[in-house]
């Protein structure tokens, strides 16, 4: 599944919330650690208004890619 697709099934109209993108990282990462989750989540979600955007999901998606 492209991050695309992933977004078109875990976002909402707002952006994705936290439970979503764990939700996301897990049907991609079953045995991820919930810290691990959490780490990504501060990593981008970078405005901290508790919704990630599209921009900076891709943002992370890319940043998670070249490392």
């Amino acid at each position: 599944m492209s991050a695309d697709e992933v977004w078109k099934q875990f976002a909402g109209p707002e952006g994705m919330k936290f439970a979503h993108f764990e939700k996301a990282v897990r049907s991609k990462e079953a045995n991820v650690s919930m810290d691990m989750i959490k780490k990504a989540w501060d990593q981008g979600d970078r405005d901290g208004n508790d919704h990630m955007s599209y921009d900076e999901f891709m943002r992370l998606v890319k940043e998670m890619e070249n490392h």
